[in-house]
């Protein structure tokens, strides 16, 4: 029971350890004699990374309290001698190979274990966020926009022509429900997998059943983050070299915020910290090329 991957997934399994014995569920009658072991494995390869040092003396202090409150011999203890025994195999104090005969914190343990590692602030689920939802998208050049009067538009050169991103609908057409669509202004910042965008959302209105009109909004500036298809590719098929920065996580943790935001993300899933601090994502999509995060940009 080693885990492997970068240190998400280490998280995960550490937790899909704690979480898939609990004495509740099914599984939890074929237990393998090993699971303390593997779980103090786990937690060990956790808690030895770079940016995990303070918290590893915070799960020492915090499972120290919990287990003197319980008294010797309860499940907090149990789960205190783990952490401990981890945290001083980190601290080279001790070998690995003391796992293998430490007292077993058994399922209530590892219980306590979990309200310890809430405490201090590591949480995690098996899969941290759900699989990505794109709508498809057509990237337009030579786009005309009008105003409420019916006047063309100017873009940042002056010329009449625009660059608009067209959300598919349901039903195969050009714009998505909300009618809306984005108008791309001028590039902020190159990024190492595609570019930051400015640019504006523009109202769709339908003329008759065959033509529409693109019409210009006010005061609806956004950010559109561009990532490159091609880039992605490239990195996953690099053997034993981890992303260092992974576009696709960063899309889903935002999409999973947004939906804790909205309100649509089923009890009792909680976020840490004030996710109202986080700009929510519009829109995420996609073409043949990149992928658009589409955001809110206050400046």
């Amino acid at each position: 029971m080693f885990a492997v991957g970068d240190a998400e997934q280490q998280i995960s399994f550490l937790f899909s350890l704690l979480h898939n014995y609990h004495p509740e569920t099914p599984i939890a009658a074929v237990e393998p004699p090993d699971l303390d072991v593997g779980v103090s494995h786990a937690m060990q390869g956790v808690l030895a990374m770079d940016h995990n040092r303070a918290l590893a003396e915070r799960m020492l202090t915090e499972a120290s309290l919990h287990g003197m409150a319980a008294g010797a011999g309860s499940p907090a203890a149990r789960a205190h001698a783990t952490v401990e025994l981890v945290y001083d195999v980190i601290t080279k104090k001790a070998d690995s190979s003391a796992y293998a005969t430490a007292p077993p914190m058994g399922s209530e343990g590892r219980h306590a274990l979990l309200a310890v590692l809430d405490k201090v602030g590591l949480n995690a689920r098996e899969d941290p966020f759900p699989a990505l939802e794109t709508i498809s998208c057509e990237r337009r050049t030579n786009c005309s926009i009008f105003t409420t009067e019916g006047e063309p538009m100017s873009n940042p050169d002056g010329h009449t022509d625009f660059e608009v991103l067209r959300p598919a609908g349901d039903g195969g057409g050009l714009y998505s429900g909300s009618g809306r669509c984005y108008a791309l202004m001028q590039t902020l910042k190159d990024t190492i997998s595609g570019s930051v965008i400015l640019a504006r959302v523009v109202r769709v209105e339908s003329t008759d059943a065959n033509s529409v009109v693109l019409r210009w909004t006010e005061d609806c500036t956004i950010s559109v983050k561009c990532v490159s298809k091609a880039w992605v590719v490239q990195k996953q098929q690099l053997s034993g070299e981890p992303m260092s920065e992974n576009p696709l996580r960063e899309i889903g943790c935002l999409a999973y915020l947004t939906r804790m935001m909205n309100g649509t993300v089923a009890e009792p899933e909680k976020v840490r910290g004030d996710p109202q601090r986080v700009l929510p994502m519009v829109d995420f999509l996609e073409d043949a090329e990149f992928y658009y995060m589409v955001r809110w940009c206050h400046f």
